[in-house]
């Protein structure tokens, strides 16, 4: 290391930390780059720490290497980068005057002076843990550190007693996790203080679908309830949770309610704190300290499709700050940092889940006159075989059609489309846009017109108001009430025998024999259409519509998306 370049510190060895020194090295060859961290390890994928206990990744060290397979400790970072890395270390705070960290190494207690010409935060986020009796027993994790990640897997391994797990909160983390209790044969429940599952990812009907899956792999799911407390036994390890309904018995709990920026460093210092709560800084990724560069889950950054500030504390997003972070803290070019879209997925079982902009559900609570449409669709050409399918949510500004966001949720190939939405929404595309865009195409890969176009064409129609839809949630409650409308299946009569709707509005006639069969149908009636995915009962509508039918709709997503949310399950159809 060189005696005489420019003193870089760097608080925080997980992602956005290691990335800034990483980067910074490759820059300037001369700086004297230190990195400081709390933990034992450094620059591992906190992200995959599920996939981990889940065994999908054999070993921890798996988290930690390079695509060359180096394993990124501290001694690699020293020989392969030239940065000296203190682990065990904890930052206690910066003097500011004196370009001072002031550090304690937590194995022997000694206090050490850091000085710096540029510093870099990098402290990552703290899981939020609610005040409740018991929540300092024994076999109650938060998943926040690899050692953590180390330990629940032993558990879950080496505890033979283990047969029930409680999963507090609903969110991303706990839906990551429970591969790893389905794998060991645990029992596990998720209590959910609200309405649904992964509310900040999915609307209400897609959840729905999540947690009928979770359910049919055995999950409990308990939403809408409120855990109280939790209890010991006289050996001081978890055995029960007490919610406001009910008392689960458990030799393991996950509390994962989510995580909060761990600012209490850079506060104390006096860097100006964000109206998110997370440490404020521009796009170059400076604080209010021009010498001090912040980044990863200690930040709030900008959302491009709001045009507020967020707090998105993700793995993807600390490492591409701390890209910028290493490039300006050097001086080599003047990087800037420009948002984020909220891109996030997940794998939960069979699952594939995919979220970007905004849900409906966020956009309204945004002020958005947003409109939405759900479209079943299939990965590769109907015609070729292996086909897995998806269902897209899409969401979109009434008066400009400007796209807002995307849920996705199935087997099929979900991050394709989740990854052009995210390109969409950081253009600003409309839904023509979006259905126009000139993405690939060949039958072992996609249809002619991808299903992210068929649902963006689906809800320009929508809003254009060529032909009326109903939303899943719409028509459960049309279904559930009283009034008297026909309901009509146009699906061939095999499908129809595989699955239906047991209604006593329901009225069968395939799309072929209609244009023969339309006098069987009263005009003064409403009519509800509805088919596998909803191509056909769409085109039903507007064939109605021609005839003089004046109150006609037909159902998103078809029996192929209603079995899934509200319905039983069923069979499959693509187009």
């Amino acid at each position: 290391m060189s005696d005489t370049g420019k003193r870089i510190v760097v608080i925080g060895g997980v992602a956005c930390g290691p990335k800034a020194a990483a980067r910074a090295r490759r820059c300037d060859p001369t700086a004297q780059i230190t990195m400081i961290e709390q933990g034992e390890y450094v620059s591992f994928a906190g992200c995959g720490m599920p996939y981990y206990i889940a065994g999908a990744v054999p070993e921890k060290e798996g988290l930690m290497t390079t695509t060359t397979g180096y394993v990124r400790d501290p001694e690699y970072f020293q020989t392969m980068k030239d940065i000296k890395v203190l682990t065990g270390t904890r930052a206690d705070s910066i003097d500011r005057d004196n370009k001072l960290v002031h550090a304690t190494n937590l194995k022997t207690g000694d206090t050490i002076e850091i000085p710096y010409d540029k510093l870099v935060i990098a402290t990552g986020a703290k899981p939020i843990v609610p005040p409740l009796d018991g929540i300092t027993l024994k076999g109650i994790y938060t998943l926040r550190s690899l050692e953590e990640a180390i330990e629940i897997r032993k558990t879950i391994e080496e505890n033979a007693e283990l047969e029930n797990a409680v999963i507090v909160g609903g969110g991303r983390i706990s839906l990551e996790v429970t591969d790893a209790f389905a794998n060991q044969a645990v029992d596990a429940t998720i209590v959910e203080l609200l309405d649904s599952i992964l509310a900040t990812m999915l609307d209400p009907e897609l959840a729905l679908y999540l947690e009928n899956t979770l359910k049919k792999h055995g999950m409990n799911i308990l939403t809408q309830e409120k855990v109280l407390r939790f209890e010991g036994d006289e050996n001081g390890k978890v055995s029960k949770v007490i919610t406001d309904k009910r008392e689960i018995e458990t030799q393991m709990v996950v509390v994962a309610v989510g995580v909060r920026p761990n600012v209490d460093l850079a506060k104390a210092a006096g860097l100006e704190i964000g109206v998110t709560g997370a440490v404020k800084v521009n796009q170059h990724m400076q604080t209010s300290d021009p010498d001090i560069y912040a980044g990863g889950d200690c930040v709030e950054t900008d959302n491009l499709v709001t045009g507020k500030k967020c707090f998105m504390p993700l793995g993807s997003v600390a490492n591409r700050q701390g890209r910028v972070i290493g490039d300006n803290i050097t001086g080599y070019s003047d990087d800037t940092f420009p948002g984020v879209v909220g891109t996030s997925m997940l794998k939960a079982l069979d699952l594939n889940v995919g979220k970007v902009g905004l849900t409906y559900a966020e956009a309204t609570k945004m002020g958005f006159d947003a409109e939405t449409f759900i479209a079943p669709s299939a990965d590769k050409s109907h015609f070729f075989p292996g086909g897995k399918t998806m269902i897209v949510k899409l969401v979109a500004e009434k008066e400009t059609q400007r796209v807002l966001g995307v849920q996705v949720i199935g087997p099929g190939d979900m991050p394709r489309v989740v990854d052009t939405v995210a390109a969409a929404l950081t253009t600003g595309m409309t839904l023509q846009q979006l259905a126009n865009m000139d993405v690939g195409y060949a039958p072992p890969y996609a249809s002619a017109i991808s299903g992210l176009a068929h649902c963006a064409n689906a809800l320009r129609n929508k809003i254009n108001g060529l032909a009326k839809s109903l939303t899943l949630t719409e028509f459960k409650s049309k279904v559930d009430s009283d009034q008297d409308f026909i309901l009509l299946d146009v699906r061939k009569e095999n499908e129809v025998k595989n699955m239906k709707l047991d209604d006593k509005r329901f009225q069968t006639i395939a799309m072929h024999e209609l244009p023969n069969r339309i006098d069987e149908l009263d005009k003064n009636k409403e009519i509800v259409s509805i088919c596998q995915v909803g191509g056909r009962s769409y085109e039903t509508v507007l064939m109605l519509q021609g005839k003089g039918f004046n109150n006609v709709s037909y159902v998103e997503g078809g029996m192929s998306a209603w079995s899934k949310t509200f319905g039983e399950g069923g069979d499959e159809e693509s187009h």
